[in-house]
């Protein structure tokens, strides 16, 4: 078995948490086809991460997943790449599109439900606060949200604030919590007017249109903060009963990490 160090393209290095992670899942697609009885070594070395940290070390994806140590030789595929192993390139054949209001391939994400089981592990301690946070704030009847508004709404159609807390208040009958992960801070701040049954993590959002991943806080390893803030959010997400989504690679990284084990998942901008 070879360990083989795997670069993503630099294109695939200067976006949020969730397309980082979904875009080395659908490469890892070619690794899977090429190289499956090996280990790939992922190498997130770019200091143009948005959630580089100079005291937490080169790699940014050490920060949050388990690596091998050492590796055997070095493969980075690029465009090219993809063109040489088929003719149409394997992330238009697994990508899944979250810019799109078209219900999600349920055999894509099948695929890419396999890979993060089989290649990707996240770091205990951050598995174990999620698990500790579910234990004591949710519940089995958890409804989780994925909101993402902020920068987003200049690419995509997602629904306002209100629409959202609308849509909410008609569910919080049927739940014992909801869970709420947004980038949006006003969002928080008034469902936790209306009740105490929405539930969120502690973390650093944004209050007007700039993407929270973008924004500088004054807090120590505020860059590793960021990315550690978003994958909690994930992994709780994808611990919940049922999911309502919005158009955000965060969550499609909930429903990989779920591996179709939602009792449904619906899109907000459907409701």
């Amino acid at each position: 078995m070879r360990n083989i160090k795997y670069g993503p393209p630099p294109q695939y290095t200067i976006g949020g948490i969730g397309v980082m992670f979904n875009s080395v899942l659908n490469e890892l697609t070619i690794f899977d086809q090429k190289y499956s009885d090996s280990i790939p070594y992922i190498d997130w070395t770019d200091k143009r991460i948005l959630y580089y940290d100079s005291d937490k070390g080169d790699n940014v994806w050490n920060y949050y997943f388990h690596n091998i140590e050492k590796y055997d030789e070095y493969l980075s595929f690029d465009s090219n790449e993809f063109e040489r192993i088929n003719e149409c390139t394997w992330e238009s054949k697994y990508h899944i599109n979250m810019n799109s209001d078209e219900k999600i391939d349920e055999i894509k994400l099948k695929i890419l439900c396999e890979l993060y089981k089989k290649y990707i592990k996240i770091k205990g301690e951050i598995t174990e606060f999620c698990d500790d946070f579910f234990n004591r704030e949710l519940s089995d009847n958890t409804l989780g949200v994925q909101y993402r508004y902020t920068d987003k709404i200049v690419e995509v159609r997602q629904k306002s604030p209100q629409e959202l807390i609308n849509v909410l208040i008609k569910e919080i009958d049927k739940y014992d919590y909801i869970f709420v992960a947004t980038d949006y801070q006003p969002v928080v701040e008034e469902l936790g007017r209306i009740s105490e049954k929405f539930k969120f993590i502690d973390a650093k959002r944004s209050s007007n249109m700039t993407g929270s991943h973008f924004i500088k806080n004054n807090r120590p390893f505020d860059n590793y903060l960021k990315g550690l803030e978003a994958i909690y959010d994930m992994i709780i997400l994808s611990k919940c009963k049922s999911f309502l989504y919005s158009r955000s690679n965060i969550s499609l990284s909930s429903m990989i990490i779920n591996g179709q084990k939602y009792e449904f998942i619906k899109l907000l901008n459907e409701l």
